[in-house]
C-alpha cells in the first residue's frame, strides 16, 4: 500500500506492540532524540482490571547476561545449530554484557539467580556457557514490566491503546516502509513513520492455523499473551519479508484447560511420573535438579516422536501421575499473572487452588482409589486419550518406578536420587499435559542490525522486528532468553531506527 491521502498520526519511529521489546525500543529511540509512538492492540488498564498483558509482563522476570560477549556468542551460535548467523550472535553477545547495567539504569532491582535456574541449560555441552549468567527481577515479570512502563510514562511517550496493526504502508518503487495502518473501533488509522516502523508484536501462540502448519507438534499450547496471533508476522510477509525459526518454540509440557486462556505452568511436586497415552514413562521427568538429566525449555522435543503406523503422537497428550502426598503439598499447576494493579496486588488470569480440590471437582484432575482405576478413568473420560490408556501397563509402570525409588537407581531414565520418591498413598491423580510453554520462536528474518530481510537476504528498508517476532534463538532455548532479547534487540532496534534519515 502506498501513500494515503491523509495521515492521522505522524512520528519518527512507530512501534507496534507495547511489550518488553517494544518498550525498550521506544525508550532507546526516544533517548536518542527520535519522536516515538507506541501502538498497542490491547486496551489500556483500568484501576481494577489489567487488560494489557504482554508476555514479558506475565513472565518470571529472569533474563540472561554475560561477562564475555565473544563467549556468549559462541553459546548462542551453538544452541541455534547454525540457524542464527554468527554476526547476529556476536551482536547479541556484546549487548548481553551490558544487560545488567542497562536494566538497573532504568531503576530495575535485580539479583543473581543461582543453582539450576541460574545457568545455561546446555552449559555442560556448549562452548562459551561459562560466560553467561542469569538475573531475576524483583516482582517477577510484572515488577520488571512496571519499571519499563514507568520509564515510558516519564518520557511521555504517547501510546495508542486498542489499535490493532493491519498493514504496512510501503513505497511501491523503493519498497521502503512509510508507515502503517491500524484499526480502532472499526475505523482505519493511518500512521506515518518518517524513520522506521517496528513490529514488536510477539509470536503466533494463539493462531491455530499457523501452529498447525509451522510447529513440529500438535496440538501445542502456551501460557503467554492471549493477543499473540501472528499479526506482525503476516504484516511483514505482505511487505515481502522472509521467515525463520518457524518450527521452534521455548517449551515444556504444561496443563491446558479448554476454555481457560492462557494455558498454565506446571508445578512438578514429588512424587510424580510422566506417562504417554498408553501409560509408559518416556523421559527423565521435568523438575530434576540435574540439568544434564532434564533440559527445561527443550523438553517439548521429547513429545515430537510420531508413530507413523498409528498416525499419532503417542506422547501428546501426556499425563502427570501423582498421589495424595503430592496433592497435599500445593498447587500442581502455576497460576499465570496478568500484572500488578496500582495498589501493588498481583492479578491473575486464573488462580489455581492451593490444595487442588477445586480443579479435582471441576474434572481437570482425574482421581481414583487405585492406579488401574485411574487408567480406566483417563481412558474413558479424556477424549484425547480415546481409550488408549492401558490399566495393566500403567500399573506395571508405577510398580517399576516404585522399585527404582526403593533401590535408589532409575534404570530407565537415570532420574536423580532426590527425585526418586515412590507413588504409594491413595487416592491417585492424573493431570493432562501438552507440549508448550512461554512462546513460539519463529517470525520475521532479521540481520545483525535488527532489520527485516526479504527471501533474497535484502533489507526491507525502515522495517525492524525485535522480540518474539522472529527470535534470534534458532533452535535450543535457555531460560531467561526472551527477556534478554527484549533488552538486547530493543536497544539495537531503537538505536538503528532512531539513526535512520528522516523521510519527509
Amino acid at each position: 500500500m502506498g501513500w494515503p491521502s491523509k495521515w492521522d498520526y505522524e512520528t519518527d519511529v512507530a512501534v507496534l506492540g507495547y511489550g518488553g521489546a517494544g518498550a525498550v525500543t521506544a525508550i532507546t529511540a526516544h533517548d536518542l532524540g527520535a519522536r516515538v509512538l507506541l501502538i498497542e492492540k490491547q486496551a489500556a488498564d483500568t484501576p481494577e482490571q489489567i487488560r494489557h498483558t504482554p508476555s514479558s509482563r506475565m513472565s518470571g522476570g529472569f533474563f540472561l547476561c554475560a561477562t564475555d560477549g565473544q563467549k556468549a556468542a559462541q553459546y548462542l551460535f551453538w544452541s541455534s545449530w547454525g540457524a542464527t548467523p554468527e554476526d547476529c550472535c556476536r551482536v547479541m553477545g556484546e549487548y548481553m554484557v551490558s544487560n545488567e547495567a542497562y536494566m538497573t539504569s532504568l531503576g530495575g532491582q535485580v539479583a543473581r539467580a543461582e543453582g539450576f535456574n541460574g545457568m545455561c541449560e546446555y552449559g555442560d555441552l556448549a562452548p562459551g556457557a561459562d560466560a553467561i549468567y542469569m538475573l531475576h527481577h524483583a516482582g517477577n515479570g510484572p515488577g520488571q514490566f512496571k519499571v519499563l512502563m514507568d520509564n515510558v510514562d516519564r518520557r511521555q511517550i504517547p501510546v495508542l491503546y486498542a489499535h490493532r496493526g493491519n498493514e504496512l504502508i510501503q513505497d511501491p518503487q523503493s519498497r521502503e516502509i512509510l508507515g502503517l495502518v491500524a484499526e480502532n473501533n472499526g475505523q482505519k488509522v493511518y500512521i506515518k513513520a518518517a524513520k522506521a516502523v517496528v513490529l514488536s508484536t510477539g509470536g503466533f501462540e494463539w493462531n491455530e492455523e499457523m501452529k498447525l502448519n509451522y510447529l513440529r507438534t500438535h496440538p501445542t499450547y502456551f501460557y503467554c499473551n492471549p493477543a499473540n496471533e501472528g499479526d506482525g508476522i503476516k504484516m511483514g510477509q505482505r511487505a515481502g519479508a522472509d521467515l525463520w525459526h518457524m518450527n521452534t518454540i521455548s517449551g515444556r509440557v504444561i496443563p491446558y484447560i479448554q476454555g481457560v486462556m492462557p494455558a498454565l505452568g506446571a508445578n512438578f511436586l514429588t512424587p510424580f511420573i510422566l506417562v504417554d497415552k498408553y501409560g509408559k514413562r518416556f523421559a527423565t521427568e521435568p523438575g530434576d535438579p540435574d540439568p544434564a538429566r532434564y533440559r527445561s525449555h527443550g523438553f517439548w522435543l521429547e513429545c515430537t516422536q510420531f508413530d507413523s503406523r498409528n498416525a499419532e503422537y503417542p506422547r501428546i497428550p501426556c499425563y502427570q501421575i501423582f498421589d495424595e502426598t503430592t496433592r497435599r503439598k500445593g498447587p500442581v499447576a502455576r497460576s499465570m499473572r496478568r500484572g500488578l494493579l496500582p495498589d501493588g496486588r498481583v492479578q491473575y488470569f486464573y488462580e489455581w487452588s492451593r490444595d487442588n480440590r477445586a480443579e479435582i471437582h471441576k474434572g481437570w484432575i482425574i482421581q481414583a482409589d487405585s492406579i488401574k482405576e485411574l487408567a480406566r478413568r483417563i481412558a474413558a473420560r479424556d477424549p484425547e486419550n480415546n481409550h488408549r490408556m492401558n490399566p495393566g501397563l500403567l500399573g506395571r509402570t508405577v510398580t517399576r518406578f516404585n522399585r527404582y525409588c526403593r533401590s535408589g537407581l532409575d534404570h530407565d531414565f537415570n532420574r536423580s536420587l532426590a527425585s526418586l520418591v515412590p507413588l504409594e498413598k491413595p487416592p491417585f491423580y492424573a493431570l493432562k499435559l501438552h507440549p508448550g510453554g512461554p512462546n513460539t520462536n519463529g517470525g520475521l528474518k532479521k540481520n545483525a542490525r535488527g532489520q527485516v530481510l526479504d527471501p533474497d537476504g535484502k533489507v526491507i528498508q525502515r522495517l525492524y522486528a525485535p522480540g518474539e517476532n522472529g527470535s534470534y534463538f534458532g533452535f535450543l532455548y535457555s531460560g531467561g532468553g526472551n527477556l534478554c532479547e527484549n533488552l538486547v534487540w530493543g536497544r539495537v532496534t531503537g538505536e538503528n531506527a532512531a539513526g535512520e534519515t528522516s523521510r519527509g
